[in-house]
């Protein structure tokens, strides 16, 4: 009786941690989607280890730093809601800030953009998305890094529907849990170039539901 018990206890208490790791927004390289800018910026460059140097958060917000190429300030319903993008940067011998990427597994160190969006009724941003662009990186390579990482992707095929509503082509794979996806493309534009984007679900929808209705009314 008491080892029944025991193993009941044992079985709810696994089902309870798998239900919590499901439920938790995905993270890349410790940084998780839904952290507050304000944490954000005191979190570590996860390479400075590596690269000897530890570059410094820049957003778009921060209007006394120095432009950099590829951070740029909200515009359109991104500037509507709140919107703030950052980038590890480091200053460059001209003082002119450079922007640092991240590494992706042992592929290479690539652009990453976090984009942050306060959720209803808040004022201090969280992270809605994490966007990678790698390049001259095999498709194949990127989507083993991602299956090693986070798991089988959603079965995948001509027009697949993301959990945001968008249709994409058959090179896509899309990873998802309770609270976030994953998704990878393939760019057309150039050969071994992919985008990886996470997603926090429901603040990703809150820009997408402003976009919706700045559509209906004629506007962008």
């Amino acid at each position: 009786m008491y080892r029944l018990l025991a193993a009941s206890a044992a079985a709810i208490l696994m089902s309870c941690g798998a239900s919590a790791q499901e439920a938790a927004p995905y993270a890349f390289r410790g940084i998780a989607l839904d952290t507050p800018l304000n944490q954000f910026r005191k979190l570590r460059y996860p390479d400075a280890a590596k690269a000897g140097f530890a570059p410094q958060v820049q957003c778009s917000t921060d209007s006394s730093a120095k432009p950099v190429t590829g951070l740029y300030a909200a515009a359109g319903v991104a500037r509507q809601i709140g919107a703030v993008t950052c980038a590890y940067v480091e200053k460059a011998a001209d003082g002119f800030p450079t922007m640092r990427g991240l590494e992706f597994g042992d592929l290479g160190k690539f652009r990453t953009l976090f984009k942050f969006i306060p959720p209803k009724g808040e004022k201090e941003p969280r992270l809605a998305s994490i966007d990678i662009t790698t390049t001259d990186v095999p498709h194949s390579a990127i989507i083993g890094f991602l299956e090693r990482t986070y798991g089988a992707p959603v079965p995948a095929g001509k027009g697949v529907t993301t959990r945001t509503g968008l249709n994409l082509p058959d090179e896509t794979r899309e990873w998802t849990n309770a609270s976030s996806s994953i998704t990878l493309r393939k760019m057309r534009t150039t050969q071994q170039s992919h985008r990886v984007v996470f997603q926090h679900t429901a603040l990703t929808k809150i820009e997408l539901d402003v976009q919706e209705l700045r559509m209906r009314a004629g506007r962008r």
